[in-house]
């Protein structure tokens, strides 16, 4: 009877592979011929695609610019994966997309009720933006300016800081985008910023912003110059910056940026987000960096190589995905001298400050495991974590973790481990510098 049992494991198991293809082709051809005629078109097929997990159906409707700007080596349906990571949809409502039919370029917010694909937690409301361009007459998705944003209210006006100088506003607007902190963007905005005139429909002004800036996301910037008359109430500022998207496969690129800053009142100044504008800037051979608090990745089992992506195919699935990790600033340290970038998944390279003091022999277990490394023990379920709901992507075990722009510490929004089990704070990823326990 066990041999017949195996004879029928067998042959499901040819019979999936040969029905494999065809089951690809089907679902390919579900695809609306004319799903590129609109933006609005495009979006739906890609959402429908989103809701089935669908990345062969999602990497269809990817504009051919964005899939031909991918590093070597990587392909479509990967890159989408690091932007979407275990997010997954039930239900989407369509709240508008900027512009008009004949803009080159346009934004579409998106309400849903979004899951995760690997945890049970009870499906929560998000906000999504979602990028489309046009490309030879034809709709396509941008999907580097993805991003998903949990549902929150306005951040408190008692809060707000003024700006007595444009200089002091255009900086804190820029630092504020730097640590990936919308509210705190926002408070440096002007009140002259109109949201209808943004999107039909009511919009906070955090998640209006979140359209307007497409996931970008700052590595490092250089105010260049500040130009107009002070007693007109109207600057022009132009910024160049390192500018990537959150989650990309896409190296960043060096970018122009303009805005206006305006006079509110006599003295208060305060950005207009709607002016913002992009100019690619030419390359010039140098080498863009990221950002100091930037993760990297790798195998401690024999690895050579650190990475950028902690599911670089480069990597035996067996190790996938690399959970040993730390921060690009401490990669002239000791432990990390013998590891070199990796170049398939595009990690950084060293620079002076974190080239190694010594190189000591890295020690390489004596044969590889058949199991991945058995985690530590789990936390208890009353540890206290630690987050920053300002644009954090990580809970700290730490309030005073070192990891953090010290103008957020200490930390006080918190909640226990058991909450975490729970699956609540699911879109947060355990600190790597202050220890902070994960989910086994």
């Amino acid at each position: 009877m066990k041999e017949n049992r195996g004879w029928i494991r067998l042959t499901a198991l040819l019979c999936a592979l040969l029905l494999l293809p065809g089951m690809i082709a089907v679902r390919a051809e579900e695809i609306p011929a004319d799903h590129d005629s609109t933006a609005g078109a495009c979006l739906q097929t890609f959402l429908d695609a989103l809701k089935l997990n669908d990345f062969d159906g999602m990497a269809a409707c990817c504009s051919p610019g964005w899939q031909a700007s991918l590093p070597e080596g990587r392909n479509a349906q990967a890159a989408l994966f690091m932007l979407i990571g275990m997010y997954t949809l039930t239900d989407d409502t369509l709240l508008g997309i900027t512009g008009a039919e004949t803009d080159p370029r346009r934004t579409a917010l998106v309400q849903a009720s979004v899951g995760s694909r690997t945890r049970t937690e009870t499906v929560r409301p998000f906000l999504i933006t979602l990028g489309l361009v046009l490309e030879e007459e034809r709709w396509y998705m941008d999907p580097d300016a993805i991003r998903f944003y949990e549902e929150y209210t306005e951040p408190k006006a008692v809060s707000a800081p003024e700006y007595d100088t444009p200089e002091a506003c255009l900086q804190a607007f820029m630092d504020y985008w730097t640590d990936g902190d919308l509210d705190g963007m926002v408070w440096t905005c002007a009140n002259a910023w109109d949201i209808p005139v943004l999107i039909s429909g009511s919009l906070s002004h955090t998640l209006a912003l979140a359209a307007l800036l497409e996931n970008r996301q700052i590595f490092s910037y250089e105010v260049e110059s500040i130009e107009g008359r002070t007693e007109t109430g109207k600057l022009t500022a132009t910024v160049s910056a390192v500018v990537g998207h959150y989650g990309s496969a896409v190296p960043p690129k060096r970018y122009g940026i303009t805005m206006l800053l305006l006079r509110q009142g006599e003295t208060t100044w305060g950005v207009d987000p709607r002016s913002l504008r992009f100019t690619e800037r030419e390359e010039t051979g140098e080498t863009l960096l990221p950002a100091a608090d930037s993760l990297l990745y790798f195998n401690p089992y024999g690895g050579r190589y650190y990475h950028a992506d902690p599911y670089c195919p480069s990597v035996a699935d067996l190790y996938l995905p690399l959970e040993y990790c730390f921060l690009y600033r401490q990669l002239g340290e000791v432990m990390y001298a013998h590891l070199v970038p990796c170049t398939v998944c595009g990690a950084p390279p060293r620079t002076e400050t974190t080239l190694p003091v010594q190189t000591p022999a890295p020690v390489i277990p004596q044969s590889k495991p058949t199991q991945p490394p058995t985690p530590p023990p789990a936390a208890d379920d009353s540890t206290v974590l630690y987050f920053n709901p300002k644009g954090g992507r990580y809970y700290h075990a730490d309030p005073n973790c070192p990891s953090i722009s010290e103008r957020y510490l200490p930390l006080h929004d918190s909640f226990t481990y058991r909450e975490l089990r729970e699956g609540r704070h699911g879109e947060l990823h355990p600190c790597p510098v202050c220890g902070a326990p994960g989910l086994y």
